[in-house]
This record gives C-alpha cells, structure tokens and sequence, in this order.
C-alpha cells in the first residue's frame, strides 16, 4: 500500500480472469476522524491488514461497481464494525452479503463534506458510484 496524496492510499494486486490480466486496485481514503473508507477492496493478507490498521479504522467498505465485489466478503469478516456499501447490482448478486447501504443516486454520505459521491446510472447489469475527494 501507497500514499499518492495526503490521507489517500492505493494498493494494487495481479488479477487474472479467464486468461486475461487485469490487475486489481483499492482506495483507501482517511477522513479527519480517521476513519477509512476503503473503495474497492483487494484479496485480505496479513501484511495488508496491519497497514491498513496503522493508519486509521476501517468504517465503510464500498463495491463501487458491478465487478468490485470479488474481495469484499472477508473484509466483512475481519472488519465486523464496518459498513458496507455496495451498488445495487451487488445487492442482488451477493445474496451472502448484508448491505448497510446501497449506493444509488439517493445514498446519502456521511462524509460529503470531505469525499462527495457521484451516482453513475448504467443500467440492469451495471452501475457505478465515483468519489470526489476534496
């Protein structure tokens, strides 16, 4: 995991499907509580928990598109006290997993004040949401 700007990490993975290479990447945004807003997250190791631990409380983990959901269910497991945002293609696909909130145009953020939300339409099978941060 990196720093690219203050409060902002990246951490990047190999992903291959199907034959194809295409590399996995999660944010991790820390708000001014601390709190972490993990966007997008990446196969859970050891290594990647204590990085993520040493800098902030993991509060929100998001599956901001129809495909980033691959990953999420032991981040639920190991963050319990997280909530769990996710678009709702995802809530429909991942019948194992319990939304706290679905992201649509509606979704009402608690942090707009430092990361604002942006709801892409796309459809039946897809759907995303962006992030500002400020």
């Amino acid at each position: 995991m990196r720093s690219i700007a203050e409060n902002i990490y990246v951490a990047e993975q190999p992903l291959c499907m199907l034959g194809i290479e295409y590399g996995a990447r999660m944010t991790v945004i820390r708000l001014s509580n601390h709190d972490l807003v993990v966007i997008s997250p990446i196969a859970l190791n050891e290594s990647l928990k204590q990085k993520i631990n040493s800098i902030g409380t993991v509060k929100y983990l998001v599956a901001p598109s129809s495909f980033h959901h691959l990953f999420i269910k032991p981040w639920t497991e190991k963050y319990t006290g997280a909530n769990l945002l996710m678009v709702p293609q995802i809530a429909k696909k991942r019948k194992d997993l319990q939304a706290t909130s679905v992201l649509n145009q509606s979704f009402n953020a608690p942090w707009t004040e430092e990361l604002l939300p942006l709801f892409i339409p796309g459809g039946k099978l897809y759907s995303e949401m962006v992030f500002l941060h400020r």
